[in-house]
């Protein structure tokens, strides 16, 4: 599936280095696990922050990361928050 059609409901806002063209090859909360084209969960557990491997993450190939806190800084992939459980 292309990232553009799996977002297609939700307002990322601007995204200008991206075309949503990208195909998606999986879903991961380890930066250990990602492999080009998958999408990041980064998830705040208790004894380590998933957010600390968003650059590795996408060092590694992540299309997209999805996280719980405000995107931090500008990035390379699209960021998509979402509410803390």
């Amino acid at each position: 599936m292309k990232l553009k059609e799996m977002l297609s409901d939700y307002q990322l806002g601007e995204q200008p280095n991206w075309d949503g063209e990208q195909i998606i090859t999986g879903i991961t909360d380890s930066s250990r696990d990602i492999m080009e084209g998958m999408i990041f969960v980064a998830i705040a557990g208790f004894e380590q922050d998933g957010h600390d491997y968003i650059p590795l993450a996408i060092a590694k190939g992540a299309a997209l990361i999805v996280g719980e806190h405000d995107c931090p800084e500008a990035l390379p992939i699209p960021y998509l928050t979402v509410a803390k459980c």
